[in-house]
């Protein structure tokens, strides 16, 4: 089995000195390298711009499966079914070895967006074959039922139900719920990637808002956009330098969107924007 190289971790302890994030136990932080990716975690209070926390902290739930999906459950091949009713072997995809159980959704299954934290599936009445007798209230109750009848050597039988469950795509492969799930919050992460770039607005002669988003692709290549409040890209100016895409929206009227305006209830219009050709799709520059 090839290691996998992001399952070792290290915990960087940090604080913040002047608004830079210094190592906790001082100097700066160890050299690392770049497209790195981890996460800082802080109580809530210290975050000053309300706008901005809101967005890190907004929920959304969504419907995730309808009423009446067949799951399958993955369980030890070293399973034993007396009845050989009720575990099965079967192609999934990836291919993975195991023996299979069915769940079906009694009712819809929703899940919750929470932000930059995990998502997470809401309760539902699921009905188990290999337990008619017994009614589950969620996903993850449900595969812990079936663990603890199939599964009994083991200690504990709770699970990430969004790995070790599977449901029937749209290509009729059975694939893990994390594959659904990953395509939801793709769409929600987009959501908070556009709302916290760099927006700009001004009242124009009609008193109308409009807004101004600046999409930096590179750092020799800005385009910022001309957004109406109902998300239609009204105009595209091209800049070779933040500092030219900013003096133009400055002497053209622009004031920066800040925290400020985000408490009067002044926000920026959400995604989808819709341009003559098509949709917009903003870039996540990392410079």
């Amino acid at each position: 089995m090839i290691p996998d190289p992001y399952k070792k971790t290290v915990s960087l302890p940090v604080k913040v000195v002047d608004g830079k994030l210094k190592f906790f136990y001082g100097g700066d932080l160890p050299v690392m390298e770049d497209g790195a990716i981890g996460e800082l975690i802080i109580p809530e209070f210290y975050i000053t711009n309300d706008y901005r926390l809101s967005l890190i902290c907004r929920e959304t739930k969504q419907e995730f499966l309808s009423e009446g999906t067949l799951l399958m459950a993955r369980l030890s091949p070293k399973c034993k079914d007396p009845t050989e009713q009720f575990l099965k072997k079967m192609k999934v995809f990836p291919p993975v070895d195991g023996l299979f159980s069915e769940i079906r959704l009694e009712s819809e299954l929703s899940i919750n967006f929470r932000g930059t934290k995990n998502p997470e599936l809401l309760n539902c009445t699921c009905k188990i074959p290999a337990l008619p007798d017994v009614a589950a209230k969620s996903v993850n109750h449900a595969f812990t039922l079936l663990s603890e009848k199939f599964e009994i050597h083991r200690r504990s039988h709770t699970t990430n139900v969004f790995e070790q469950v599977y449901y029937q795509n749209k290509t009729n492969r059975w694939v893990k719920l994390s594959e659904h799930r990953n395509e939801l919050f793709r769409d929600f992460e987009y959501e908070l990637i556009c709302l916290c770039k760099s927006w700009w607005f001004i009242n124009d002669q009609r008193s109308r808002l409009l807004w101004a988003c600046c999409d930096v692709k590179s750092s020799k290549n800005i385009t910022v956009y001309g957004v109406s409040q109902d998300s239609r890209v009204v105009s595209e100016n091209y800049f070779q330098s933040v500092a030219d895409s900013t003096n133009w929206l400055q002497q053209n009227g622009y004031q920066k969107f800040t925290n400020n305006e985000a408490k009067q209830g002044r926000m920026p219009p959400f995604p989808p924007y819709k341009k003559p050709d098509g949709i917009l799709e903003l870039y996540w520059y990392q410079g």
